[in-house]
């Protein structure tokens, strides 16, 4: 939600340039982290970006993602209407209107195009869903011995 929303509304890797926080009241001067690339730029398996409006395509989703061997990650979009919105001079409404006229949904979208932009519009989807072994099953492999990677017909 753009902020640290539950520990008194201070500014975070996300908060969008120019915006109030508390510890950033004149706004903040640098631009918000793209997650999604971040995610991505991180390994992820699964990387996906809702708002709260979207729930049967989060659900979908948070279900794929359960089920995605390795690392995913879910970045959803909801209003903070205490801290960021009162500071921000925006409403609940003001942004769930937003989330409904301004979000393009453009699945596989590369996560480089995904900085959220809220005067373009915010894109939305599911952008990478990728099979590739596990943190754990890469481990493994370096540490099994030759002999039975041999077996296993492993490299």
């Amino acid at each position: 939600n753009l902020n640290y929303g539950m520990t008194g509304g201070q500014a975070a890797a996300t908060t969008p340039y120019g915006a109030k926080t508390t510890t950033s009241p004149v706004g903040n001067p640098e631009p918000p982290f793209n997650l999604p690339l971040l995610a991505y730029a991180s390994g992820a398996t699964y990387v996906a970006r809702w708002t709260i409006l979207h729930t049967r395509d989060l659900i979908e989703s948070i279900e794929e993602a359960l089920l995605k061997p390795g690392f995913s990650f879910i970045e959803i979009l909801a209003p903070c209407p205490v801290n960021y919105g009162r500071r921000n001079k925006e409403s609940t409404f003001d942004t769930l209107e937003y989330y409904q006229k301004k979000t393009i949904i453009k699945n596989n979208a590369h996560p480089s195009e995904l900085d959220i932009d809220f005067k373009r519009g915010v894109i939305l989807g599911k952008f990478v869903d990728v099979e590739r072994d596990t943190c754990s099953e890469m481990y493994d492999k370096m540490c099994r011995p030759k002999e039975l990677q041999d077996e296993a017909g492993t490299d």
